[in-house]
């Protein structure tokens, strides 16, 4: 200790206060040796903590018990193993007000470290306790948030906006930078139970928050600001917000013009309606708004009776996105302007290539009757018969059986009666292969049997429905079909789904998932630069959230060690690291020393895993890789004492599988050794 070796003086202390022949010579080790691994941060099973404890329950009467107390406290939240030092308090009969105000942070920080597991029914109690220790205001109030989160996230709405009120209602809550989250998830809660006027309350007091920081965050409250407006026909403000949603620029604009051309549009302002649309277009050009725009202008222009400018845009969006579900509605509508306007031969052309390219669809259908109207307009009935005799959905008799069949089965289905519209839509599946609802059964008997757990037969189904052509359930069938096969671990088929999704999907959300589950699944076939590409096609995707920020970063790590690039994997372990927290984090600080061990870099390996020790104490396995990996340092240093010292603390103090036998062998390994005292094989931590 006098020549400032404080982790070797640590493991001495701690030989000494196991030792009982001399009682103060005992007492003062186990102080020394508590205080000393605060500093040095060695301590990773918090032999400390548990010698403390002890030294509490053997001397209760001890003048320097509340001393101990004390720094017990400390030491709890020092160590950060919030885990242990829950389990530790709790087990003490007698607290002082500073272990109590050690509880209630204990509570908290650990129903943080479960609440980013996602383990919610068990952070929600611990929060709530620390709501109740009223110690430290600032930590009580925020309980109250958190709590309020976890119920969003399990949609208890009314549990949520209780404890959000809880929150938002304390002192000094809007001291905290907390405040302003609460205030946007709260509008959330309202939103999602339609009630809009609540809603648009909590939406403007976060927009107009001036400790709200993230623009994505509040550009998103000023659309949905318009939503609720527009929900309630109060056009007039929902254009206003919308407006001022483009103006933020931050994400969200190209549905902000969108919405306010809808918008426009209910309140009959045709032409505006039109100019906010080409708008969109030309600035939003990659948008997935943009074939909707495009439908949506056409259809503007038809109303003004503007039909040269809507088959312009009809024919523009057919061309542009040919996937899109709005192609069979435009080239249906192109082929109904020409009948419209007399033009019989190019309306023919038109609606018999959807009935060609989108058979059995309600397009077709429609397409259909109007190819047999210009037939009979033209007497040309024969020609007609001899046309609808080569369809297989054209017979009348045969239309209106399918038709009824259908109907029944779906009304089951809108009954929410799923285990009698399971059997009726097989039925009408079995009769009518290629009826005219062939594609819409198929999606809902696939949506009812993946609500009754039969997930093989909806993975049937929802696959059919992707298969067929472009319709309005192409897009969740895709990424239903995508789900249920990452959930069999059906990795090939899975990517299929995922890529298909990513180059078709309207939805924001979808887009990103289809991404993510790219990633994942390049990454699980060992398609490393695959997974590398998708991971950082996700990270530069606007809409991306916090938590796919991570896994991405994580998912690159991984892949590039699995490259053997060990440069590029120390650079995204070491993002992940300070971005995630959580088991991610604490693996990323371990493969950051592993590098360094490897590459010769003793002393950063060193720090690092004394790191992992200190910030990821409740994470039992990396901790004890990691001074796994330290023996191998101290060895490839020529310290065979701290070695094996640390190799015993592993054997004596982990409780998990494995880990312990590796570390005994490493023991027995270096005591059997000859020469320089290394065991045959350094740095088999992985």
């Amino acid at each position: 200790l006098q020549t400032d070796q404080k982790k070797f003086a640590s493991n001495a202390f701690s030989s000494a206060c196991k030792m009982d022949f001399d009682r103060d010579i005992n007492e003062d080790a186990l102080f020394n040796y508590a205080k000393l691994s605060m500093e040095v941060a060695s301590d990773p099973y918090n032999t400390a903590i548990t010698a403390r404890e002890d030294y509490i329950e053997k001397y209760p009467g001890s003048p320097r018990v509340d001393e101990a107390y004390s720094f017990l406290a400390s030491l709890y939240l020092s160590t950060k193993n919030y885990k242990q030092a829950l389990t530790s308090v709790e087990k003490i009969k007698s607290q002082n007000p500073a272990l109590k105000e050690a509880f209630q942070k204990i509570c908290f920080y650990r129903g943080i470290e479960l609440f980013n597991a996602n383990e919610l029914d068990k952070a929600v109690p611990l929060f709530k306790k620390a709501a109740v220790e009223n110690y430290d205001k600032a930590i009580a109030a925020e309980a109250n948030l958190w709590i309020g989160e976890a119920f969003y996230r399990q949609d208890n709405s009314w549990g949520a906006i209780k404890y959000y009120k809880e929150f938002l209602n304390s002192p000094g809550a809007k001291q905290l930078e907390v405040f302003s989250t609460a205030c946007y998830n709260l509008g959330y809660v309202y939103f999602n139970k339609k009630d809009y006027s609540n809603a648009i309350t909590w939406f403007r007091k976060f927009a107009d928050y001036r400790g709200a920081k993230d623009t994505r965050l509040v550009t998103d409250a000023l659309v949905r600001l318009g939503d609720c407006y527009f929900i309630r026909k109060d056009y007039n403000k929902a254009i206003q917000n919308y407006n001022n949603a483009i103006r933020a620029g931050s994400g969200k604009t190209d549905y902000a013009l969108y919405q306010k051309a809808i918008t426009q549009g209910a309140s009959g302002l045709f032409n505006d309606k039109a100019r906010t649309l080409k708008e969109l277009i030309s600035s939003q050009g990659r948008s997935t708004y943009a074939d909707d725009a495009k439908y949506e202008l056409a259809g503007t222009y038809l109303l003004l009776n503007k039909n040269t400018d809507a088959l312009s845009w009809f024919n523009r969006l057919i061309k542009d996105h040919p996937n899109s579900r709005f192609a069979i509605k435009s080239l249906l509508k192109t082929g109904l302007i020409y009948y419209n306007d007399n033009q019989n031969e190019k309306a023919l052309t038109t609606l018999e290539k959807v009935v060609t390219d989108y058979p059995g669809t309600p397009e077709s259908r429609e397409a259909l009757n109007s190819i047999r109207n210009i037939y009979i307009d033209q007497n040309r009935v024969d020609e007609y018969y001899s046309y609808a005799g080569n369809l297989s959905f054209a017979d009348v008799t045969v239309s209106e059986q399918d038709s009824i069949t259908y109907i029944a089965a779906e009304n089951l289905y809108m009954e929410n009666n799923c285990d009698e519209a399971i059997p009726a839509f097989r039925a009408y599946l079995k009769r009518f292969p290629y009826g005219i609802f062939a594609v819409n059964a198929s999606y809902y008997k696939a949506e009812c049997e993946l609500k009754n757990g039969m997930t093989e037969e909806a993975l049937t189904d929802f696959a059919f429905v992707a298969s067929q052509p472009t319709s309005g359930f192409t897009e969740n069938s895709l990424l239903q079909a995508a789900r249920l096969s990452m959930k069999m671990e059906a990795w090939d088929r899975a990517l299929d789904y995922y890529t298909r999704l990513s180059d078709f999907a309207e939805y924001k959300d979808n887009a990103l998932e289809a991404l993510e589950g790219r990633s994942d699944c390049n990454y699980n076939l060992g398609k490393w630069a695959d997974a590398i590409t998708a991971s950082m096609m996700m990270l530069s995707n606007e809409n991306v959230d916090d938590h796919r920020i991570h896994k991405a970063h994580y998912i690159i790590s991984k892949s590039y060690m699995a490259m053997d690039n060990l440069e590029n994997a120390r650079v995204e372990f070491a993002i992940t690291e300070k971005l995630s927290k959580n088991e991610w984090g604490a693996e990323s600080k371990f493969m950051i020393a592993y590098i360094d061990f490897i590459t010769g870099k003793y002393i950063e390996a060193e720090n690092g895993i004394f790191e992992l020790g200190d910030h990821y104490a409740s994470h039992d396995y990396w901790v004890a890789k990691g001074f796994l990996l330290l023996s191998d340092v101290y060895l490839a240093d020529g310290n065979e004492f701290q070695a094996k010292e640390t190799l015993k603390s592993i054997i004596e103090n982990y409780r998990g599988p494995e880990l312990g036998d590796i570390a005994a062998q490493k023991l027995a390994g270096i005591e059997s050794s000859t020469g320089d005292g290394l065991p045959a094989e350094v740095g088999d931590t992985l």
